[in-house]
């Protein structure tokens, strides 16, 4: 017995104030909206990227949200980028795991001017305070 055909715009619904078009079907456990696609589930924002705007799965690239909102399929909202792409997004967003973090390991606020952001990991914080006693030790 073959499974029945599921229609993309059938389970997505305007969102009339963002725009966005909202997923209604099944979901991944970590948000995303899922369908079966040519042969195989896949998330439905890299479905709509595929058909509205060329984008290929094994271009090794990433679909991302402009709006920030995990079941919006609405192309206008999607573009394509790298997995460091990805995590600049994700951290200028603030939904980074580490970006979330108010203080070091060693309980040391992140302020400004005990923060040092390395010019090769944008990314990335250190703890200046850390930082410092830690080649203060190494100099030892």
């Amino acid at each position: 017995m073959q499974g029945r055909k599921v229609s993309f715009f059938t389970h997505t619904k305007l969102n009339p104030v963002t725009g966005c078009w909202e997923w209604l079907g099944a979901k991944y456990t970590d948000g995303y909206g899922m369908m079966k696609y040519k042969g195989r589930l896949q998330a439905t924002h890299r479905i709509a990227a595929m058909i509205w705007k060329g984008f290929k799965p094994e271009s090794g690239l990433w679909v991302l949200h402009k709006c920030d909102n995990r079941i919006c399929c609405n192309p206008k909202h999607l573009f394509i980028g790298t997995g460091g792409d990805n995590l600049l997004d994700c951290v200028s967003k603030g939904r980074h795991q580490h970006a979330k973090k108010t203080h070091c390991a060693h309980g040391h606020e992140y302020t400004e001017a005990n923060t040092y952001r390395p010019p090769s990991a944008p990314t990335h914080r250190a703890c200046r305070t850390c930082e410092r006693a830690r080649h203060k030790a190494a100099r030892l």
